[in-house]
């Protein structure tokens, strides 16, 4: 106690839902567990989020809850996400009248290829294409390198000649993978700030 109030770690001015309101937007969700009896559903939700979202969850445990004991309710039911087969081929057509459009197509594959275990697709759509392709130095895990239609890596203005003209002078550029971040978009960054 100090000045007759409690003093709590990761408490800031007697709030006890700082902590809750600093993660909420920067995860894809935030809980706290209250009780028992709440707990396994709340960290099967937490957990069906991450999995949804592949992006991390905040969890607070209060201390007396720390070691309760709680009966195991088995694997975690989960089942992920499923494209709607109908909206899928809507884009594929939308894409492919686009490649067949234009003159000079190019690729830019990043880092959630690899995120989402795509690399197998992503490399036979590359071979079967045969469009030049660039990756992204957050992606540069090397085994697509070895493709005949790999440009190299993709580092905006100082990228190689044959990997600029593979993306940033594509009439179309294919991005397979892409975060939108400041690391990969490094043309979109000069465009806006031109």
């Amino acid at each position: 106690r100090q000045g007759g109030r409690m003093v709590l770690h990761h408490v800031v001015g007697g709030d006890f839902d700082a902590s809750l309101r600093v993660f909420t937007p920067i995860t894809a969700a935030a809980a706290r567990i209250y009780s028992t009896e709440e707990a396994v559903a709340t960290i099967d939700w937490l957990l069906r989020v991450a999995l949804d979202k592949k992006r991390p969850v905040y969890l607070e445990i209060p201390v007396d809850l720390q070691n309760a004991e709680l009966p195991v309710p088995g694997p975690l039911s989960y089942q992920p996400p499923c494209s709607d087969e109908t909206s899928l081929a809507m884009a594929l057509e939308e894409v492919t009248l686009a490649v067949n459009n234009s003159k000079k197509v190019g690729v830019l594959v990043g880092v959630f290829v690899d995120r989402e275990g795509l690399q197998e697709v992503v490399e036979e759509l590359l071979l079967k294409s045969n469009l030049p392709f660039a990756t992204t130095f957050d992606q540069k895990a090397g085994y697509l390198e070895h493709l005949p239609n790999c440009v190299g890596f993709y580092q905006g203005a100082i990228s190689c000649k044959a990997v600029l003209d593979a993306t940033e002078h594509a009439d179309l550029l294919l991005t397979l993978g892409m975060p939108q971040t400041e690391f990969a978009c490094f043309a979109q960054l000069r465009e806006a700030a031109a």
